[in-house]
């Protein structure tokens, strides 16, 4: 049936009429029935065109108010063919709001004049605001099909905490239907402020020009940690965010959230993918703390050569060495190499995986072969050898991964075997078969003759080591 837009309640109950916003038609809250809206504006078609295209030129307002010209020469219009139309009056307060908002930082005296202005229109509105009351205010609001005007207002009554206004204006409205930029922008800071992250869900998915470096921190900060996160995260990433602030956000995010672990690394991984690299700090923090190797070994895997810097990499490889296991550890290091990165293994680190009660001595054997063939120096390889048999660790393995070591050098130094034999006593009873086994990768003994002989009274082994070890110096030969 034919309804007229004066009337808001229904024929037939009394009760109260809302907009469909699929159908545009009119919608009993208690019977439902629906009424078709007459496609006419009780003469108020001028005035309401004149107020909708002043509310459109405000929405391309730039922030210098460069085009302020045909805003006002809208505004004239208005107040030419009819000063009192709610919609007239309803532009010029919008007008006034969004100069004080311009105008805020550069023109203190213009900002109380047009803050009065902005107060003296909206004194002239029907407070409270009804529409069954205000009926032509209401019917301007429903024939507004421009999202971006209707976010707009919410935006300007929001200003006035004017909640029944807002309301009857948010009910047709669609955040995917925003076209405008400052509208967008608008959106997404009143969407934030209220918790309303549907309203971001949707934007997302407008056609709008959407400042991606701004939604992707406050994505990142203030977004819930749900299924939706990652997502929206990756839309605004294909959107377009500067590869350097992304880098800051991203890896603030990952540094200071207390987000999930598994949302951080799905995240960071979604983001590397998409060319936003986080820093070495964060990426090996997301190292340390992940359980899934998986996705870090196809974070890692999917990093482009020249997007890290010389500090990155070094972070990164000294958490892998710390933390990874054997299958990502290996696979990460050589993609890392392959891309062209110079990957330096500091002592600490080589330290670190050696030193894992986690890893098997084969695992810590197929990791170090590894490191050797990307590139460890002949001097980091002695520099490690001294520090690692001056660990504690139990003899078979110790032994063992000696072997391993030794095997990917020319031969041990043997000043750090002679330091072993003069002052190390960290292995207790099992000296003698360690010092035997460091012998075994000795090349020249010139200088360990000497210490060999004043072994017996220098080193305050317990008689029954220094037995034993004076044993495996006449075996090899240091002693007669």
């Amino acid at each position: 049936m034919a309804f007229s837009y004066k009337q808001r309640t229904c024929a037939t109950c009394g009760g109260t009429l809302q907009i469909d916003p699929q159908t545009k038609e009119m919608v009993c809250i208690y019977c439902g029935n629906r009424y078709e809206r007459e496609e006419s504006y009780d003469g108020q078609f001028s005035p309401r065109n004149a107020a909708v295209q002043t509310l459109n030129s405000l929405l391309d307002l730039n922030a210098d108010m460069s085009n302020w010209d045909m805003v006002q020469t809208n505004l004239n219009d208005c107040q030419k063919i009819d000063p009192n139309y709610p919609g007239a009056i309803v532009a010029r307060l919008t007008a006034s709001i969004k100069r004080v908002q311009l105008m805020m930082a550069t023109n203190r005296e213009a900002v109380r004049t047009d803050l009065a202005q902005a107060q003296s229109e909206y004194r002239r509105l029907q407070s409270p605001f009804d529409p069954r009351v205000s009926d032509v205010e209401a019917d301007f609001y429903e024939q507004l099909d421009s999202s971006d005007i209707r976010s707009l207002l919410i935006s300007v009554f929001k200003t006035f905490q004017d909640d029944a206004r807002v309301q009857f204006i948010s009910q047709g409205f669609n955040a995917g239907d925003i076209h405008s930029e400052r509208a967008a922008s608008d959106l997404m800071n009143r969407a934030f402020a209220n918790q309303d992250y549907s309203q971001i869900d949707s934007l997302l998915r407008s056609p709008a020009q959407l400042d991606a470096d701004a939604l992707f921190t406050r994505l990142l900060k203030e977004y819930p940690a749900n299924e939706r996160k990652q997502g929206n995260i990756s839309e605004i990433v294909m959107r377009g965010v500067d590869q350097q602030h992304g880098r800051d956000a991203l890896s603030d995010y990952v540094m200071s959230s207390a987000d999930p672990v598994a949302l951080k690394n799905a995240i960071t991984v979604a983001c590397v993918a998409r060319g936003v690299i986080p820093n070495g700090a964060a990426i090996a923090r997301l190292i340390a703390s992940s359980n899934d190797e998986a996705s870090v070994s196809t974070m890692l895997n999917s990093l482009k050569g020249g997007v890290l810097t010389d500090e990155d990499t070094a972070a990164i490889v000294d958490a892998l060495l710390a933390n990874a296991g054997p299958a990502a550890m290996t696979a990460s290091l050589n993609a890392l190499s392959d891309e062209g990165y110079y990957l330096t293994f500091s002592q600490q680190a080589i330290m670190a995986m050696l030193t894992r009660a986690d890893l098997t001595v084969d695992a810590k054997a197929s990791i170090w072969k590894t490191l050797v063939n990307i590139g460890v120096g002949e001097k980091r390889k002695q520099s490690v050898m001294a520090a690692y048999i001056e660990t504690s660790a139990d003899v078979d393995s110790k032994v063992k991964l000696i072997n391993v070591l030794a095997e990917q050098m020319h031969s041990i130094n043997p000043m750090n075997v002679e330091n072993y034999l003069m002052n190390s006593h960290v292995d207790g009873a099992a000296k003698p078969r360690v010092l035997d086994t460091l012998l075994a990768h000795v090349t020249s003994f010139a200088s360990l003759g000497m210490a060999a002989r004043q072994y017996p009274a220098a080193c305050p082994d317990p008689p029954q080591v220094r037995d034993m070890v004076l044993q495996v110096l006449t075996q090899r030969r240091l002693l007669a």
